[in-house]
């Protein structure tokens, strides 16, 4: 069986990881499949390919052309983002774009990703989900959502939780070669996010300013976006996954305000480090986490954000925090992908 995988729009550290993880499943398995992976030409993939595994690394405005001229029959395809290929084949699509499914507002989300998500992006899965075999999410409760707004089939979407395995490929003295110096004084967070709105930057620095204010142990948060550092914030800028790994156990916590998730892969990349979790209560943070698993908090409020940073310190300096994540047990495979296309032949 000939199986194209298209990721070529996952060019972010997320996407990164979810093609490297699917290549190296597929590694391991004993099988007379052959995959063909499409990739941005923006990815440092360095692995190797074999007989099984073809890794094409292209543009967005080579992708059409390059499908055009794949030497082989493909049996089914599946895409691993937005959007679908223009393929006479048996094609399945993973929705891990949470955005069209939520009531945020405008000012919440900003203009830009309003339009690009709630209007185009959504207009686009009407249309084209009647061409699938199958959708791929990565929660119960976008299996729901997608059901309910696109009255795609309940037997045809397949919830596959994500796995992160953290591998450290080479030594990093963080310090030296980042310039990340750790204040001991302080209480470390760490929150992996980008400038988007959604991701609640702004609400969450107030509130640690806030808090900061009023304790004398104060938090330093490692916010993972550009900017100007000041008394109680480190700005890393976007970092590979090989310095994530290294930072993640200098943190005393993680902090996760995100307004929308699908699943939320800090929280997970978090739990593999047994780090604390302070997290914003939201369907993607109850699905991972049970409820004596982390702090949840109110994320629209500056305030209920500080309340549970509050409460979050005084849990842990009680040492009173979870020493072993239940979800850790319910990660799968990128087979699981495999598997359900063969069922479905």
């Amino acid at each position: 069986m000939n199986i194209l995988i298209n990721a070529v729009s996952l060019s972010t550290r997320g996407g990164a990881s979810v093609v490297m993880e699917f290549i190296r499943d597929i590694k391991k398995q004993d099988t007379e499949d052959r995959f063909i992976f499409l990739v941005s030409d923006k990815l440092d993939i360095s692995m190797e390919t074999n007989s099984k595994i073809n890794i094409i690394g292209i543009s967005k405005k080579e992708l059409r052309d390059t499908v055009g001229n794949l030497q082989m029959k493909i049996d089914a395809c599946i895409n691993l983002q937005n959007t679908i290929l223009p393929l006479n084949t048996r094609q399945f699509l993973l929705i891990h774009q949470a955005i069209p499914f939520t009531n945020i507002s405008l000012n919440d989300l900003g203009f830009k990703l309003f339009f690009k998500y709630k209007v185009l992006l959504n207009l686009y899965w009407h249309f084209k989900v009647r061409c699938l075999e199958g959708i791929f999410v990565q929660s119960a409760a976008m299996k729901s959502s997608v059901n309910e707004k696109y009255r795609f089939p309940l037997n045809k979407i397949h919830v596959i939780r994500p796995s992160v395995k953290t591998s450290i490929q080479k030594p990093i003295n963080i310090n030296s070669n980042m310039n990340i110096n750790i204040d001991k004084s302080k209480f470390s967070l760490i929150y992996v996010s980008s400038s988007d709105k959604y991701k609640n930057n702004e609400r969450l620095i107030q509130a640690i300013d806030s808090y900061n204010l009023k304790n004398n142990k104060k938090v330093m948060l490692y916010l993972t976006i550009e900017g100007n550092d000041s008394e109680n914030i480190k700005y890393l800028g976007k970092l590979q996954p090989e310095v994530l790994n290294q930072l993640y156990p200098l943190m005393e916590g993680l902090v996760f305000p995100s307004l929308i998730e699908t699943v939320g892969l800090p929280i997970i990349e978090a739990m593999n480090y047994n780090l604390p979790i302070l997290v914003a209560d939201k369907p993607y943070s109850r699905e991972l986490l049970n409820p004596e698993e982390a702090i949840f908090f109110n994320p629209n409020s500056i305030d209920k954000i500080e309340d549970g940073l509050r409460e979050f310190i005084e849990k842990l300096n009680k040492g009173n925090y979870i020493q072993n994540y239940s979800y850790l047990n319910k990660g799968q495979s990128y087979l699981d992908y495999i598997k359900v296309i063969k069922n479905k032949g």
